[in-house]
């Protein structure tokens, strides 16, 4: 991956980082106490956690070359999307999107694994 692409990813993933810790202090004052709280922090929380992985593969994607990194990359934000989004949006009483959870689960799941594969496999960049 070109540092260029590396560099983009984390800043996405930083700002992802800070959107995972605006929604946290946001469900925590603006989200009634209930189940409705709980699931919007486990929201927050997992959207912090694949945003984390963005950021970690883009710094290790400058060291050690692979094609795995983009996979990480993209099912990371597909898991924020669907499970921390399906989540946030169940939480709100906006909509019921229960199918959409555990597929957003997985793709987190799949995103650090990718993380791990990419690691073992990629060869050194070249200086």
């Amino acid at each position: 991956m070109k540092t260029q692409h590396s560099r983009l990813w984390l800043s996405t993933g930083c700002v992802l980082v800070v959107l995972a810790v605006m929604a946290g202090a946001i469900g925590s004052h603006m989200v009634e106490e209930g189940s409705a709280q709980k699931s919007f922090e486990t929201a927050a929380t997992y959207h912090l956690y694949a945003s984390l992985a963005i950021v970690v593969g883009a710094i290790t994607s400058m060291l050690w070359q692979s094609k795995l990194w983009l996979v990480s990359f993209i099912l990371a934000l597909a898991g924020i999307i669907f499970f921390s989004g399906s989540l946030y949006i169940k939480s709100l009483a906006i909509s019921e999107t229960a199918p959409l959870g555990p597929f957003g689960g997985i793709c987190i799941m799949a995103s650090w694994a990718m993380l791990a594969l990419a690691g073992i496999r990629g060869a050194r960049v070249k200086e």
